[in-house]
């Protein structure tokens, strides 16, 4: 079973953190294929996203959507922790976890900001129900095996 271990740094204040490859679906770039329109690089962000067992969904920053140009997919509605219900856009996404532990295909996310939090995105637990998740505050260390 593949794993990576993180230390205290990766428990700073913002929480479990990781870094991983946003890059358009599979599902996008085979249809891109299949229309002649085949890019020789697949375009790609490397982002630090927050493992939130809090989440239920996986969210990505208004920024790196842009920066692949990704359109919407969908719409769905979210809840914040002040209890606001608003609907927001969805976009498909692979999401590759560092070091290639873990390639996920056609993972859909919705579009927020993140900017001030000092990460691009949220792991939530649409992707986490994939991996074994360990988290140990008290040391600083957390693992995630796929």
């Amino acid at each position: 079973m593949p794993c990576v271990s993180y230390t205290r740094p990766n428990l700073s204040r913002e929480g479990p953190t990781i870094s991983v490859i946003v890059r358009p679906s599979s599902t996008f770039l085979n249809a891109q294929k299949e229309q002649g329109n085949d890019a020789t690089e697949v375009p790609f962000v490397r982002s630090t996203m927050l493992v939130d067992t809090g989440a239920s969904g996986s969210a990505v920053d208004h920024e790196v959507i842009a920066q692949l140009g990704l359109q919407p997919t969908g719409s769905t509605a979210i809840a914040t922790p002040s209890h606001d219900h608003h609907d927001v856009l969805t976009y498909d996404i692979d999401l590759i976890i560092e070091h290639n532990l873990y390639h996920l295909s056609d993972v859909p996310v919705f579009a927020t900001g993140f900017k001030n939090q000092g990460i691009q995105g949220l792991i939530g637990r649409d992707v986490l129900r994939h991996m074994l998740l360990v988290y140990n505050g008290y040391s600083g260390h957390f693992t995630l095996a796929v």
